[in-house]
């Protein structure tokens, strides 16, 4: 992350800035990765090793001395609570280390401001920054790509690991000082520790750029004129549509139907091996069309599909217009007015004409040595007219762990894919591995658990040839925007079996929904045979797409150590194309090999790079790699090489709905919309929504004062006085039955259906399609957020004795037990949260699953009855307070664009 020199800040790199950075001061070196997700966002990821201190004890299992020096894996965010202006700093708050071995950690919160050439920052740490700390950053204008730096250095370093062996213990607190320097995306930087020298080196890359390399090999678009039949003679003479096949088939276009209709439709179904974006390539296909279509023809109809699946459909009707656009002679926005995008219908995907396709190809395949131009650095291609594709590629895979830190694996992937008949492949793939440390990057694995993944590097050893994947597949279409597929054999390197999935992609929404099923043996970690261990995997996933190209995956069922639970997934898709994500496991597995985490959950981070943003060329081919702190056994899934949402998602999710569904049609920079100008909310959420609540609680005096509400309150008061006649009672009947299921299952769902709600509410108020919904997720998140505050306060004032005390139902203390019983957040919260919900959507049942953290808290102990009675008032009260603030027509943010302005508008009245 940005920062000073071992001190943060409250700067933040530009949004989608992807930063690696090398640093070293005695007696640590680092390797970090930044990423700033969102404006307001920055992650982080680092490995550290400190030298002079073993990883593992001699006498241990596993690496013993041969691991080397001790290696820590971090993780960090930072939140901008506020942007700096003219008068008011940057702010930011920041958590690093928070899971895991936790060794490294710190909280912060840090101020920094803009005067002139130089950046002042003030902030307060804990954990290992010990209180206040400082520091100043100028960058001279008359010393171009310069910065000096200097910071008050507040770690306390005898909270260090390993501070006594190394001699970190003896350091105190102090200035250091330092100069940077940068050029471009590179940066270098050298410090005075107080007398440890420090250096560093970082490579900020930015997502957000449209491009890295232009497009100056690209070949241009089909542009020869050619003499053009009439209907009869294209009828007539195959010639014709055999010189429109060939004619596409030099442009990478694959899979390629054809059809002339009575009443004058040119309809084409194909696909594009080449070309990233959709519109681009159906653009290139209708630019050809026009160039081959018979006179008469009135209507030009494309389907893209991808893998056999048809995905989207164009309609071009007025053919003249199509013309003009693609001379430069009409602006694409009157252009659109003609065209009609839809989701394709089954029925689109019709049996190849195979005599004509003969007739058409000059060559059976198209074979060439590509030097990066398609994708690889170097490798070879071999594919016909159809689905059909020989490829030989080099592959190289790492780990992030071992004696090394970075373990690797250097080989050569030769892949050979076929469609054996109509929507029915052959997908095979051979390895070669050249050169491999991986198979000694890891000890013996001690999971309790089946080593359903922590045996991977195994897979590594042995023969330097192997079986990456052989299974056929069969894809189907059941209905408009329905997708499944059935495939079986050797479906990764660790496993083969049956595999089933459905997808279905909700109409105008931003939903998804897929469910995969696995029944699957584990290989033998060379050769082609099979293991003891079998299982069967079955998850559902909802896919749903956020503001930014951001989505969130929720899987849910059953994973490979037969172990239940969640993963949770976000990722974001940047401008130039690739995409960054983190994940997240919770599973019921409790692995007790691991002795300092039984509970451990799994997370890391990926990324997805397409080649086309590092070519001077387009290209679809895309890579990426994965980073996790352990390949643990717990919420580990089968590796398909067909999932369903990775194959149509940037289609059908993302193409489709870009602006009009037209971007670069006529290979041109035409976007006649506006630039993405953000979300209003939640560009600066902590900000806004902090705006946004303090002027409704402008409202609440006028609330209060409507006919009722005094004497509601009073019946409130009055049913909080009858539910605490039931407070022991009820108290000791929980104590009877505490370690009954039903108590734990209870007090589990006190626990976090809570956190749901507030969740749910988090998803509907980033709505960008459902305007109704998002005002009611934002009602909610007020409501929960001003239940909390309130709750806080009555707490602090009450001062009531919780159950668990031993202390009785009439111990109060005023304002001197700030942990007090009296009232319950977490009812509070999910009262609060579910009634906008509730009023909006008529939907009372969503209160009775608000009771049931009622009776979670109550059967945790930490609250009595009345308590949370009185928090469910609180709640709904808040809830229908918001509710009815945000439903007044025309509330909240707007964006007005006119001729000559862009102006955002707040009405809250």
């Amino acid at each position: 992350m940005t920062g000073l020199i071992n001190m943060p800040d409250a700067r933040f790199n530009p949004d989608g800035t992807l930063q690696f950075g090398l640093s070293s001061a005695h007696p640590y070196f680092n390797f970090s990765a930044s990423a700033t997700l969102l404006p307001w966002l920055e992650t982080n990821l680092g490995v550290t090793q400190i030298s002079g201190v073993p990883g593992f004890a001699v006498e241990q299992s596993g690496f013993g001395s041969g691991y080397g020096a001790y290696k820590d894996k971090t993780s960090g965010l930072r939140l901008r609570l506020l942007t700096e202006d003219a008068w008011r700093p940057a702010v930011a708050f920041g958590v690093q280390d928070p899971i895991g071995t936790k060794i490294f950690p710190r909280k912060y919160l840090a101020a920094t401001k803009t005067l002139g050439e130089t950046q002042l920052t003030l902030g307060y740490g804990s954990e290992q920054i010990d209180g206040a700390f400082g520091g100043l950053r100028y960058a001279p204008s008359w010393l171009a790509n310069w910065s000096f730096v200097a910071e008050y250095d507040a770690s306390d370093y005898q909270k260090f690991p390993f501070a006594e062996p190394t001699g970190v213990a003896n350091r105190t607190k102090g200035v250091s000082y330092g100069v940077e320097y940068r050029l471009g995306w590179m940066s270098a930087a050298v410090s005075n520790q107080r007398g440890v020298l420090g250096v560093g080196t970082y490579l900020a890359i930015p997502l957000e750029q449209k491009e890295w390399i232009p497009k100056i090999a690209e070949p241009e678009p089909y542009t020869k004129v050619t003499p053009r039949p009439t209907f009869a003679q294209w009828q007539e003479d195959p010639v014709h549509k055999g010189r429109l096949y060939a004619a596409l088939f030099r442009q990478s276009f694959k899979d390629v139907r054809i059809r002339l209709e009575p009443n004058a439709r040119l309809t084409l179904v194909l696909t594009n091996s080449r070309i990233s974006q959709m519109s681009r390539a159906v653009g290139r296909a209708a630019r050809t069309a026009l160039a081959f279509a018979p006179l008469e023809t009135a209507e030009i109809r494309i389907t893209y599909t991808t893998s056999g699946l048809p995905v989207a459909t164009y309609e071009f009707s007025d053919l003249r217009k199509l013309n003009r656009y693609f001379n430069g002679l009409l602006q694409r926005s009157e252009l659109a007015e003609t065209v009609t995008i839809r989701y394709a219908d089954p029925t689109s995907y019709s049996e190849k004409e195979k005599a004509d396709l003969l007739a058409a190809l000059e060559d059976a395949a198209d074979s060439k040595l590509l030097y990066g131009d398609d994708g690889n650095f170097i490798s070879f291609k071999s594919q016909d007219a159809g689905l059909n594709q020989f490829q030989i590629k080099p592959t190289f895979s790492t780990y992030l762990n071992g004696p090394n830190v970075f373990q690797y694996s250097l080989g050569v992937l030769g892949t050979y894919d076929r469609e054996l008949a109509q929507r029915l492949f052959l997908n095979s793939g051979v390895m070669l591995i050249l050169y491999e440390n991986i198979s000694q990057a890891t000890g013996v694995s001690n999971s309790t658990l089946p080593h359903v993944r922590s045996d991977f590097s195994q897979y590594y050893g042995g023969s330097a040839l192997k079986l990456d994947h052989l299974l056929v597949n069969r894809v189907y279409q059941p209905s408009e925007r329905t997708y499944a597929h059935l495939a079986a054999g050797y479906i990764e390197q660790m496993y083969g079996g049956i595999e089933a999935q459905w997808l279905y992609v909700a109409r105008g929404t931003p939903w998804a929904f897929d469910v995969t099923v696995d029944a699957v043996k584990q290989r033998d970690f060379d050769g082609l045979g099979f293991q003891d261990y079998q299982t069967v995997t079955a998850l559902a996933a909802v896919h749903y797409k956020l503001p930014y190209q951001s989505t969130l995956t929720v899987r849910s069922g059953r994973f490979l150590a037969k172990d239940v639970g969640a993963r949770f997934e976000i990722k974001r898709r940047f401008r130039i194309g690739m995409e960054l994500g983190a994940w997240y496991t919770v599973t019921n597995a409790v692995d007790n090999g691991i002795a300092q985490e039984p509970n451990y959950h799994d997370k890391g981070v990926f990324v997805s790079i397409p080649f086309e943003s590092l070519l001077p060329n387009d290209t679809r081919v895309t890579t990426g790699f994965s980073i996790a702190p352990w390949t643990r056994d717990v919420g580990q899934m089968v590796n398909s090489p067909v999932d369903l949402y990775n194959t149509l998602e940037k289609p059908l999710m993302l193409d489709m709905h870009k602006s009009d569904g037209l971007v670069q049609l006529g290979d041109m920079a035409d976007d006649y919309n506006l630039p993405y100008l953000g979300s209003p909310m939640w560009d600066q959420p902590f900000e806004n929504f902090t705006k946004l609540t303090v002027r409704d609680w402008g409202d609440a005096p006028s609330a209060m004062g409507e006919p009722g509400a005094w004497e509601t309150a009073l019946l409130g008061v009055g049913a909080i006085a009858v539910s605490g006649l039931f407070d022991a009672s009820l108290a000791r009947a929980v104590d009877r039955n505490i370690d009954s299921q039903t108590i734990h299952g209870l007090n589990t769902l006190g626990k976090w259906l809570p956190v749901v709600a507030l969740g749910g509410a988090g998803l509907a108020a980033l709505s960008e399609t459902d305007k109704r919904m998002s005002n009611t997720g934002i009602a909610a998140l007020e409501a929960g957020a001003t239940g909390l505050l309130v709750n806080e306060a009555l707490k602090y004032a009450v001062g009531r004795a919780r159950p668990v005390d031993g202390l009785g139902t009439t111990d109060f203390d005023p304002f001197k037990r700030s942990d007090a019983s009296f009232p319950s957040n977490h009812t509070t919260v999910m009262w609060a949260t579910v009634t906008p919900f509730a009023k909006e959507y008529d939907a009372p049942w969503l209160y009775g699953v608000a009771a049931l953290v009622n009776a979670g808290r109550i059967a945790s102990r930490e609250h009595w009855l009345s308590d949370t009675v009185a928090s469910s008032l609180l709640g709904y009260a808040l809830g229908d307070f918001f509710w009815q603030e945000r439903r007044g027509s025309g509330k909240g943010p707007k964006v007005l664009v006119g001729p000559s302005s862009v102006t955002l508008k707040w009405e809250t009245n």
